[in-house]
């Protein structure tokens, strides 16, 4: 079979003859009484492999290596004494003894789950703190509003914010020094779960001393021969525009100016230094007084969905979970 994954040998290698489960060698002092249960790793990766059937994908969808993942199905087997799967080249199949363990497996992870959200609850409660990243306009337009409900119940609450771009946030998260974090960009990395909060769309904007202010649209090379403000590399705003421009074949040109924050933007854009880029969060106030005027640029979709975003497998603590619920139901 020469168009075999690499996934799928590596998961038949050692059951060249088939499909009949190998019988372990059984490990019985894990039942005495003194003795640990099977790590909950390992009973997670069963659990999976009985959803994707699949050693390889399971194990990538836990962030375990192939032959790891492997390993510890084996060791598994060994200390239950059980054959638990069946390899095939298709993959692999729980044996009816598997799914019965992974059914009393789900129950004990379940409880491990709530077991750790009890524990980091009571460790939150006690310390009090929420540590939060956002990217510009979720941190200057959406979270005070939305922390503000959230003191609302729990007045106690220490709350620490850091602004800065998405790229920034993910690599907070990664880091461990954050809650929970909430970006822009139309990217969201792997390791990340999101959760849509809100929609956006990026609009062109000029000054009020602008030549172009009062102008209806402007097509694509119009837009990319003028004075151009817009955020720097790794912000969700840059990316989102590099993604509509890259739509048309073009990038944006030499000579951009790139400001670090949404803020920074707007106010180079109402004393005239250019052409920004911005949320239609951020310009409401400025294109009802006036002080700014949005053209439209015909073909140029700059759509994006804001999200909150989590370490996979983590569990959230109860008030970065209090805050999610509040962002989602605004």
């Amino acid at each position: 079979m020469t168009n075999m994954s690499t996934s799928r040998q590596a998961e038949t290698a050692d059951f060249a003859h088939g499909g009949a489960p190998e019988v372990p060698t059984f490990e019985p002092d894990w039942l005495t009484s003194s003795a640990e249960l099977p790590d909950l790793t390992s009973l997670r990766l069963l659990c999976v492999i009985a959803h994707c059937g699949s050693i390889g994908r399971a194990g990538k969808q836990l962030g375990i290596a192939q032959p790891s993942a492997s390993q510890r199905l084996r060791q598994l087997e060994r200390r239950t004494g059980i054959p638990l799967v069946e390899r095939t080249f298709r993959g692999c199949v729980l044996t009816a003894e598997g799914r019965r363990v992974v059914a009393e497996a789900e129950v004990l992870l379940d409880a491990a789950d709530k077991f750790r959200s009890s524990v980091e609850l009571l460790r939150l409660t006690a310390q009090g703190k929420l540590s939060l990243a956002a990217s510009c306009v979720v941190a200057e337009f959406l979270l005070p509003g939305w922390i503000t409900r959230l003191r609302d119940v729990q007045p106690d609450l220490s709350i620490s914010l850091k602004m800065c771009n998405s790229a920034a946030v993910a690599r907070e998260l990664e880091r461990s020094t954050i809650d929970l974090g909430f970006i822009e960009g139309p990217d969201t990395p792997d390791d990340l779960v999101e959760v849509p909060v809100a929609t956006d769309e990026l609009k062109v904007v000029v000054g009020a001393a602008h030549q172009l202010y009062g102008r209806p649209r402007v097509c694509i090379d119009q837009l990319l021969e003028s004075r151009l403000i817009t955020r720097e590399l790794g912000s969700g705003t840059r990316d989102t525009l590099e993604l509509a421009l890259d739509h048309h074949g073009v990038s944006l040109p030499p000579g951009v100016l790139e400001l670090g924050s949404t803020s920074a933007i707007r106010s180079a854009v109402v004393q005239g230094a250019g052409v920004g880029i911005l949320s239609t969060l951020a310009i409401e106030e400025l294109v009802a007084s006036g002080a700014i005027w949005v053209m439209n640029v015909p073909g140029l979709r700059m759509h994006r969905t804001l999200r909150a975003v989590y370490r996979a497998g983590s569990v959230l603590s109860h008030p970065a979970r209090e805050l999610l619920v509040i962002a989602t139901s605004t």
